[in-house]
């Protein structure tokens, strides 16, 4: 497809086995790859210069130990899950010997709610000493309520409803999602977060009639810039909230 995007125009007719045919231009912006699964709770730690933009673009660099390494179940039971990771923060590239110790702990809850169920995910970083440079901590989450374009699927915005293929940043601390054909309203709740980044997660998928987008869900980060030079210790909390109507 990229190869087919930057083709010149020569005069001769392909075969039917050279076209490659798509159902909308630009099919080639979406071919990226996933750094992690798409798992929710997934703790990004990443340089605060970082936009939107390259939240979408797959483009945020996060420190791959936090992001996709494994972490120690310390305990659960039906309520509950404690989880740690010690590691060095690699995020700047800098050797072992110099990036700074991290502890991060992850505090799961689970409970019931009023007409549904809630998901709690406290996080708690401990430095040893407190960075030299900045770090921005995000914790993500994947949605995915299927059709994109249906009117009763939704983000709630300041500017009203937007369709599920909206991309772009929301105050927090509370985000809204409904689904009306399954009946199903989705809360997350962020307390004293910046703001929550979204973008659409789109695949692009070759059928009978050729390349088209297809939507595979929402990333939603909530979005925190910490001011870890004047402390070793910080904590967040998301809580998902999700009850049918």
């Amino acid at each position: 497809m990229r190869e087919a995007a930057g083709k010149p125009a020569t005069g001769e007719v392909a075969s039917i086995h050279e076209q490659t045919r798509v159902k909308e231009p630009g099919l080639e912006r979406f071919l990226r790859y996933d750094r992690w699964p798409r798992h929710a709770f997934r703790v990004l730690l990443f340089d605060p210069s970082r936009t939107h933009g390259d939240y979408e673009t797959l483009e945020l660099r996060e420190d791959p130990g936090f992001a996709g390494g494994a972490f120690v179940l310390n305990s659960s039971d039906p309520h509950g899950a404690d989880l740690h990771r010690s590691d060095s923060l690699a995020l700047y590239g800098k050797s072992e010997k110099s990036a700074a110790k991290l502890s991060l702990v992850k505090q799961f809850s689970f409970g019931p709610a009023p007409h549904g169920c809630e998901v709690g995910c406290e996080i708690i970083l401990r430095f040893k000493e407190p960075p030299t440079k900045p770090v921005a901590v995000g914790i993500e989450s994947i949605v995915n309520l299927l059709a994109p374009a249906e009117p009763d699927r939704f983000f709630e915005t300041p500017a009203g409803r937007a369709n599920l293929r909206f991309s772009g940043s929301l105050p927090g601390p509370i985000l809204r999602m409904e689904d009306g054909w399954q009946r199903v309203r989705i809360a997350l709740h962020a307390p004293l977060v910046e703001e929550f980044w979204i973008a659409p997660i789109e695949t692009v998928s070759e059928s009978e009639e050729g390349f088209e987008r297809v939507y595979q869900g929402s990333q939603i980060l909530a979005l925190w810039r910490p001011s870890f030079t004047t402390q070793k210790n910080w904590s967040a909390r998301l809580v998902w909230r999700i009850e049918g109507f």
